[in-house]
């Protein structure tokens, strides 16, 4: 449950001591502890780890949903996070994809364009079917962000509706399901 692999990827689960070494700015003990090399970006992003730390802090159930660092095996380097936004079946999202989960991802500046947010979704998703048999996805991307959605479309995630997110603003919730979700991951 920890560490999810992929051909290229491992994504690799957060707990709370690495939470804490993190957003105290602690790298060294963080690399230590975790066994990964720290992209500047995954230290400079503490408010997205706070916001995760909390979540897990409320409810320890959410662990296995939570932020995982996107771990280039080759080279033990954090080249981005992905992570669900709650545990499955959220009453926000009942309307759209009924005992599904939305996820976000983040690839840093110089590892994007080389397939790693793609494959880190598929194996997010496949590992939340295979062992916990979640029905649904929910994407929610901003339509000015090109590459997130060609992503989400070329996945199979069609838009379902729009919302307004406080920080973000505008955003398309795109949704992944039924034999669409079964093709998408060859399962």
């Amino acid at each position: 449950m920890h560490v999810i692999e992929t051909d290229r990827l491992r994504l690799q689960l957060v707990d709370m001591v690495l939470f804490d070494f993190c957003l105290e700015g602690k790298r060294i003990e963080a690399e230590r502890y975790s066994g990964v090399e720290f992209d500047d970006e995954w230290m400079r992003d503490a408010a997205r780890l706070e916001r995760r730390r909390n979540q897990l802090m409320e409810d320890a159930g959410f662990a296995p949903w939570c932020v995982r660092m996107v771990v280039l095996k080759s080279t033990s380097r954090v080249i981005g996070q992905i992570g669900f936004h709650t545990p499955p079946d959220p009453p926000g999202l009942r309307d759209v994809a009924p005992g599904g989960i939305e996820f976000g991802y983040r690839i840093y500046d110089g590892y994007r364009r080389q397939g790693y947010a793609k494959e880190s979704a598929m194996g997010m998703m496949r590992w939340a079917v295979t062992e916990f048999g979640i029905p649904s996805f929910v994407l929610s991307i901003s339509p000015g962000n090109f590459a997130s959605q060609a992503l989400a479309k070329s996945l199979g995630f069609v838009k379902a509706s729009e919302q307004i997110d406080e920080v973000d603003g505008l955003e398309d919730v795109l949704v992944l399901q039924g034999a669409t979700l079964a093709h998408a991951l060859a399962i």
